[in-house]
């Protein structure tokens, strides 16, 4: 399989069935997420398909959260390369949850304390605010023309004084992440 149905297995979980259908779908998963990879094969497939994301949905609006780069998908691009490369030695990194998958790369010091902080504040945050807009607006958030009422929640869930204060937050967390992205996930070094 290709590393980008890899990524995707990341994310499964059974979410009915009988117990015994369970818990062989769950082993064929565990069995898949767990075999060892090539960590520079992974890093240069995950890098591609960001790549082509961002050349097909990607934005430079700091309000698209999924698709701007240090957005939600890298948050999860870097999680899922984590993942696949450190699943065969450590199989109790392995959730489908973005952050419990983060919490557990951090205690299992796969990821140093600083990258974990900013990859965890930005998964919760992106998070939050994603769900204040996906049932509060229709089509793309528009900061200049948001009710007050909106703002001030999306403030709130952000634990800022302002609205004012969000985007330039949302501006340099989203760069903490692009950079953790080339760092985590790194380039591949061709060899002649």
């Amino acid at each position: 399989a290709w590393t980008w149905e890899h990524m995707a297995l990341t994310r499964a979980r059974v979410i009915c069935g009988d117990a015994a259908l369970t818990q062989r779908i769950q082993s064929c998963i565990a069995g898949v997420l767990t075999s060892e990879r090539d960590a520079a094969r992974v890093a240069r497939d995950v890098r591609d398909m960001r790549e082509r994301v961002y050349r097909e949905k990607g934005s430079t609006d700091i309000w698209n959260l999924k698709a701007v780069r240090g957005g939600l998908t890298d948050v999860e691009f870097i999680v899922q390369y984590l993942l696949l490369v450190h699943a065969h030695d450590r199989p109790e990194i392995l959730s489908g949850n973005t952050l419990a998958a983060l919490r557990a790369l951090q205690a299992n010091a796969i990821l140093p304390a600083g990258a974990s902080e900013t990859l965890i504040e930005a998964a919760a945050l992106y998070g939050r605010i994603l769900q204040v807009l996906r049932v509060s607006t229709d089509g793309a958030f528009d900061p200049l023309a948001a009710p007050r009422g909106l703002s001030a929640m999306l403030a709130a869930i952000a634990d800022e004084p302002s609205f004012g204060r969000l985007a330039p937050r949302l501006e340099k967390l989203q760069g903490e992440v692009d950079l953790l992205l080339r760092e985590l996930v790194p380039e591949p070094v061709f060899r002649d």
